[in-house]
């Protein structure tokens, strides 16, 4: 069985590499619209976009050092080839497997400095609702909190539960943010659903705005 799942394994790092290659020509053709990111984020913050919308986000962080949470599962292994082909610092985890050890990383890398960019409805959804992960790692690290989204002119959405969306080549890509978004440490549970909330209606409000965007 093990040597069954290790050739599983095999093949969906294999499928990643060339997904990689193809996303990375496509990234080379789209054009960039981007309004409410900040060139730098601070030491120690988290950016936050839909699970069916990071696409776009391997090629408007690509590079830069930041840190991906991605999960056991073979979609994992796939998503850690692309993520690490776009210079990306990924931690192995998620909210069914080893999501406890991933959280602790990742609230230990914020603190150092990093900065975490997270599904907040992955890595099963249900699509477009924040899931505790966000809250825990955001109010242990203390780290602000960034909403982004990004939405294509031309685009084809998978058949899948996030609806994942992959731009056509040479279309313009709006991309909107917003926050930062703090939840205290010492919050209390209204408070941690009240931020909840509030990232909750930031990333639709951003879905809005970046769709609109991609139109005009």
């Amino acid at each position: 069985m093990s040597e069954k799942k290790d050739i599983k394994r095999l093949r969906a790092r294999r499928l990643g590499s060339v997904i990689y290659a193809v996303v990375s020509t496509l990234g080379r053709s789209l054009r960039f619209n981007i309004v409410g990111l900040p060139d730098s984020f601070p030491d120690g913050a988290i950016v936050v976009s839909w699970h069916g919308r990071t696409l776009a986000a391997t090629q408007v962080f690509r590079g830069r050092g930041y840190l991906a949470l991605i999960s056991h599962s073979l979609d994992g292994e796939m998503q850690d080839r692309v993520f690490t082909g776009f210079g990306f610092r990924t931690i192995r985890g998620s909210t069914g497997r080893g999501g406890v050890k991933a959280a602790a990383t990742a609230i230990r890398e914020i603190k150092k400095g990093g900065v975490l960019v997270l599904t907040p409805d992955g890595p099963k959804g249900p699509p477009g609702v924040v899931q505790p992960g966000l809250l825990f790692i955001a109010q242990k690290s203390g780290a602000p909190v960034y909403a982004a989204s990004a939405c294509a002119r031309w685009r084809w959405h998978a058949p899948t539960w996030d609806n994942y969306m992959v731009p056509l080549l040479f279309s313009k890509v709006a991309v909107r943010a917003c926050g930062p978004f703090v939840l205290a440490p010492d919050a209390s549970p209204e408070e941690a659903e009240e931020f909840r909330l509030k990232v909750e209606q930031a990333l639709h409000q951003m879905d809005a705005d970046a769709d609109a965007a991609s139109r005009s």
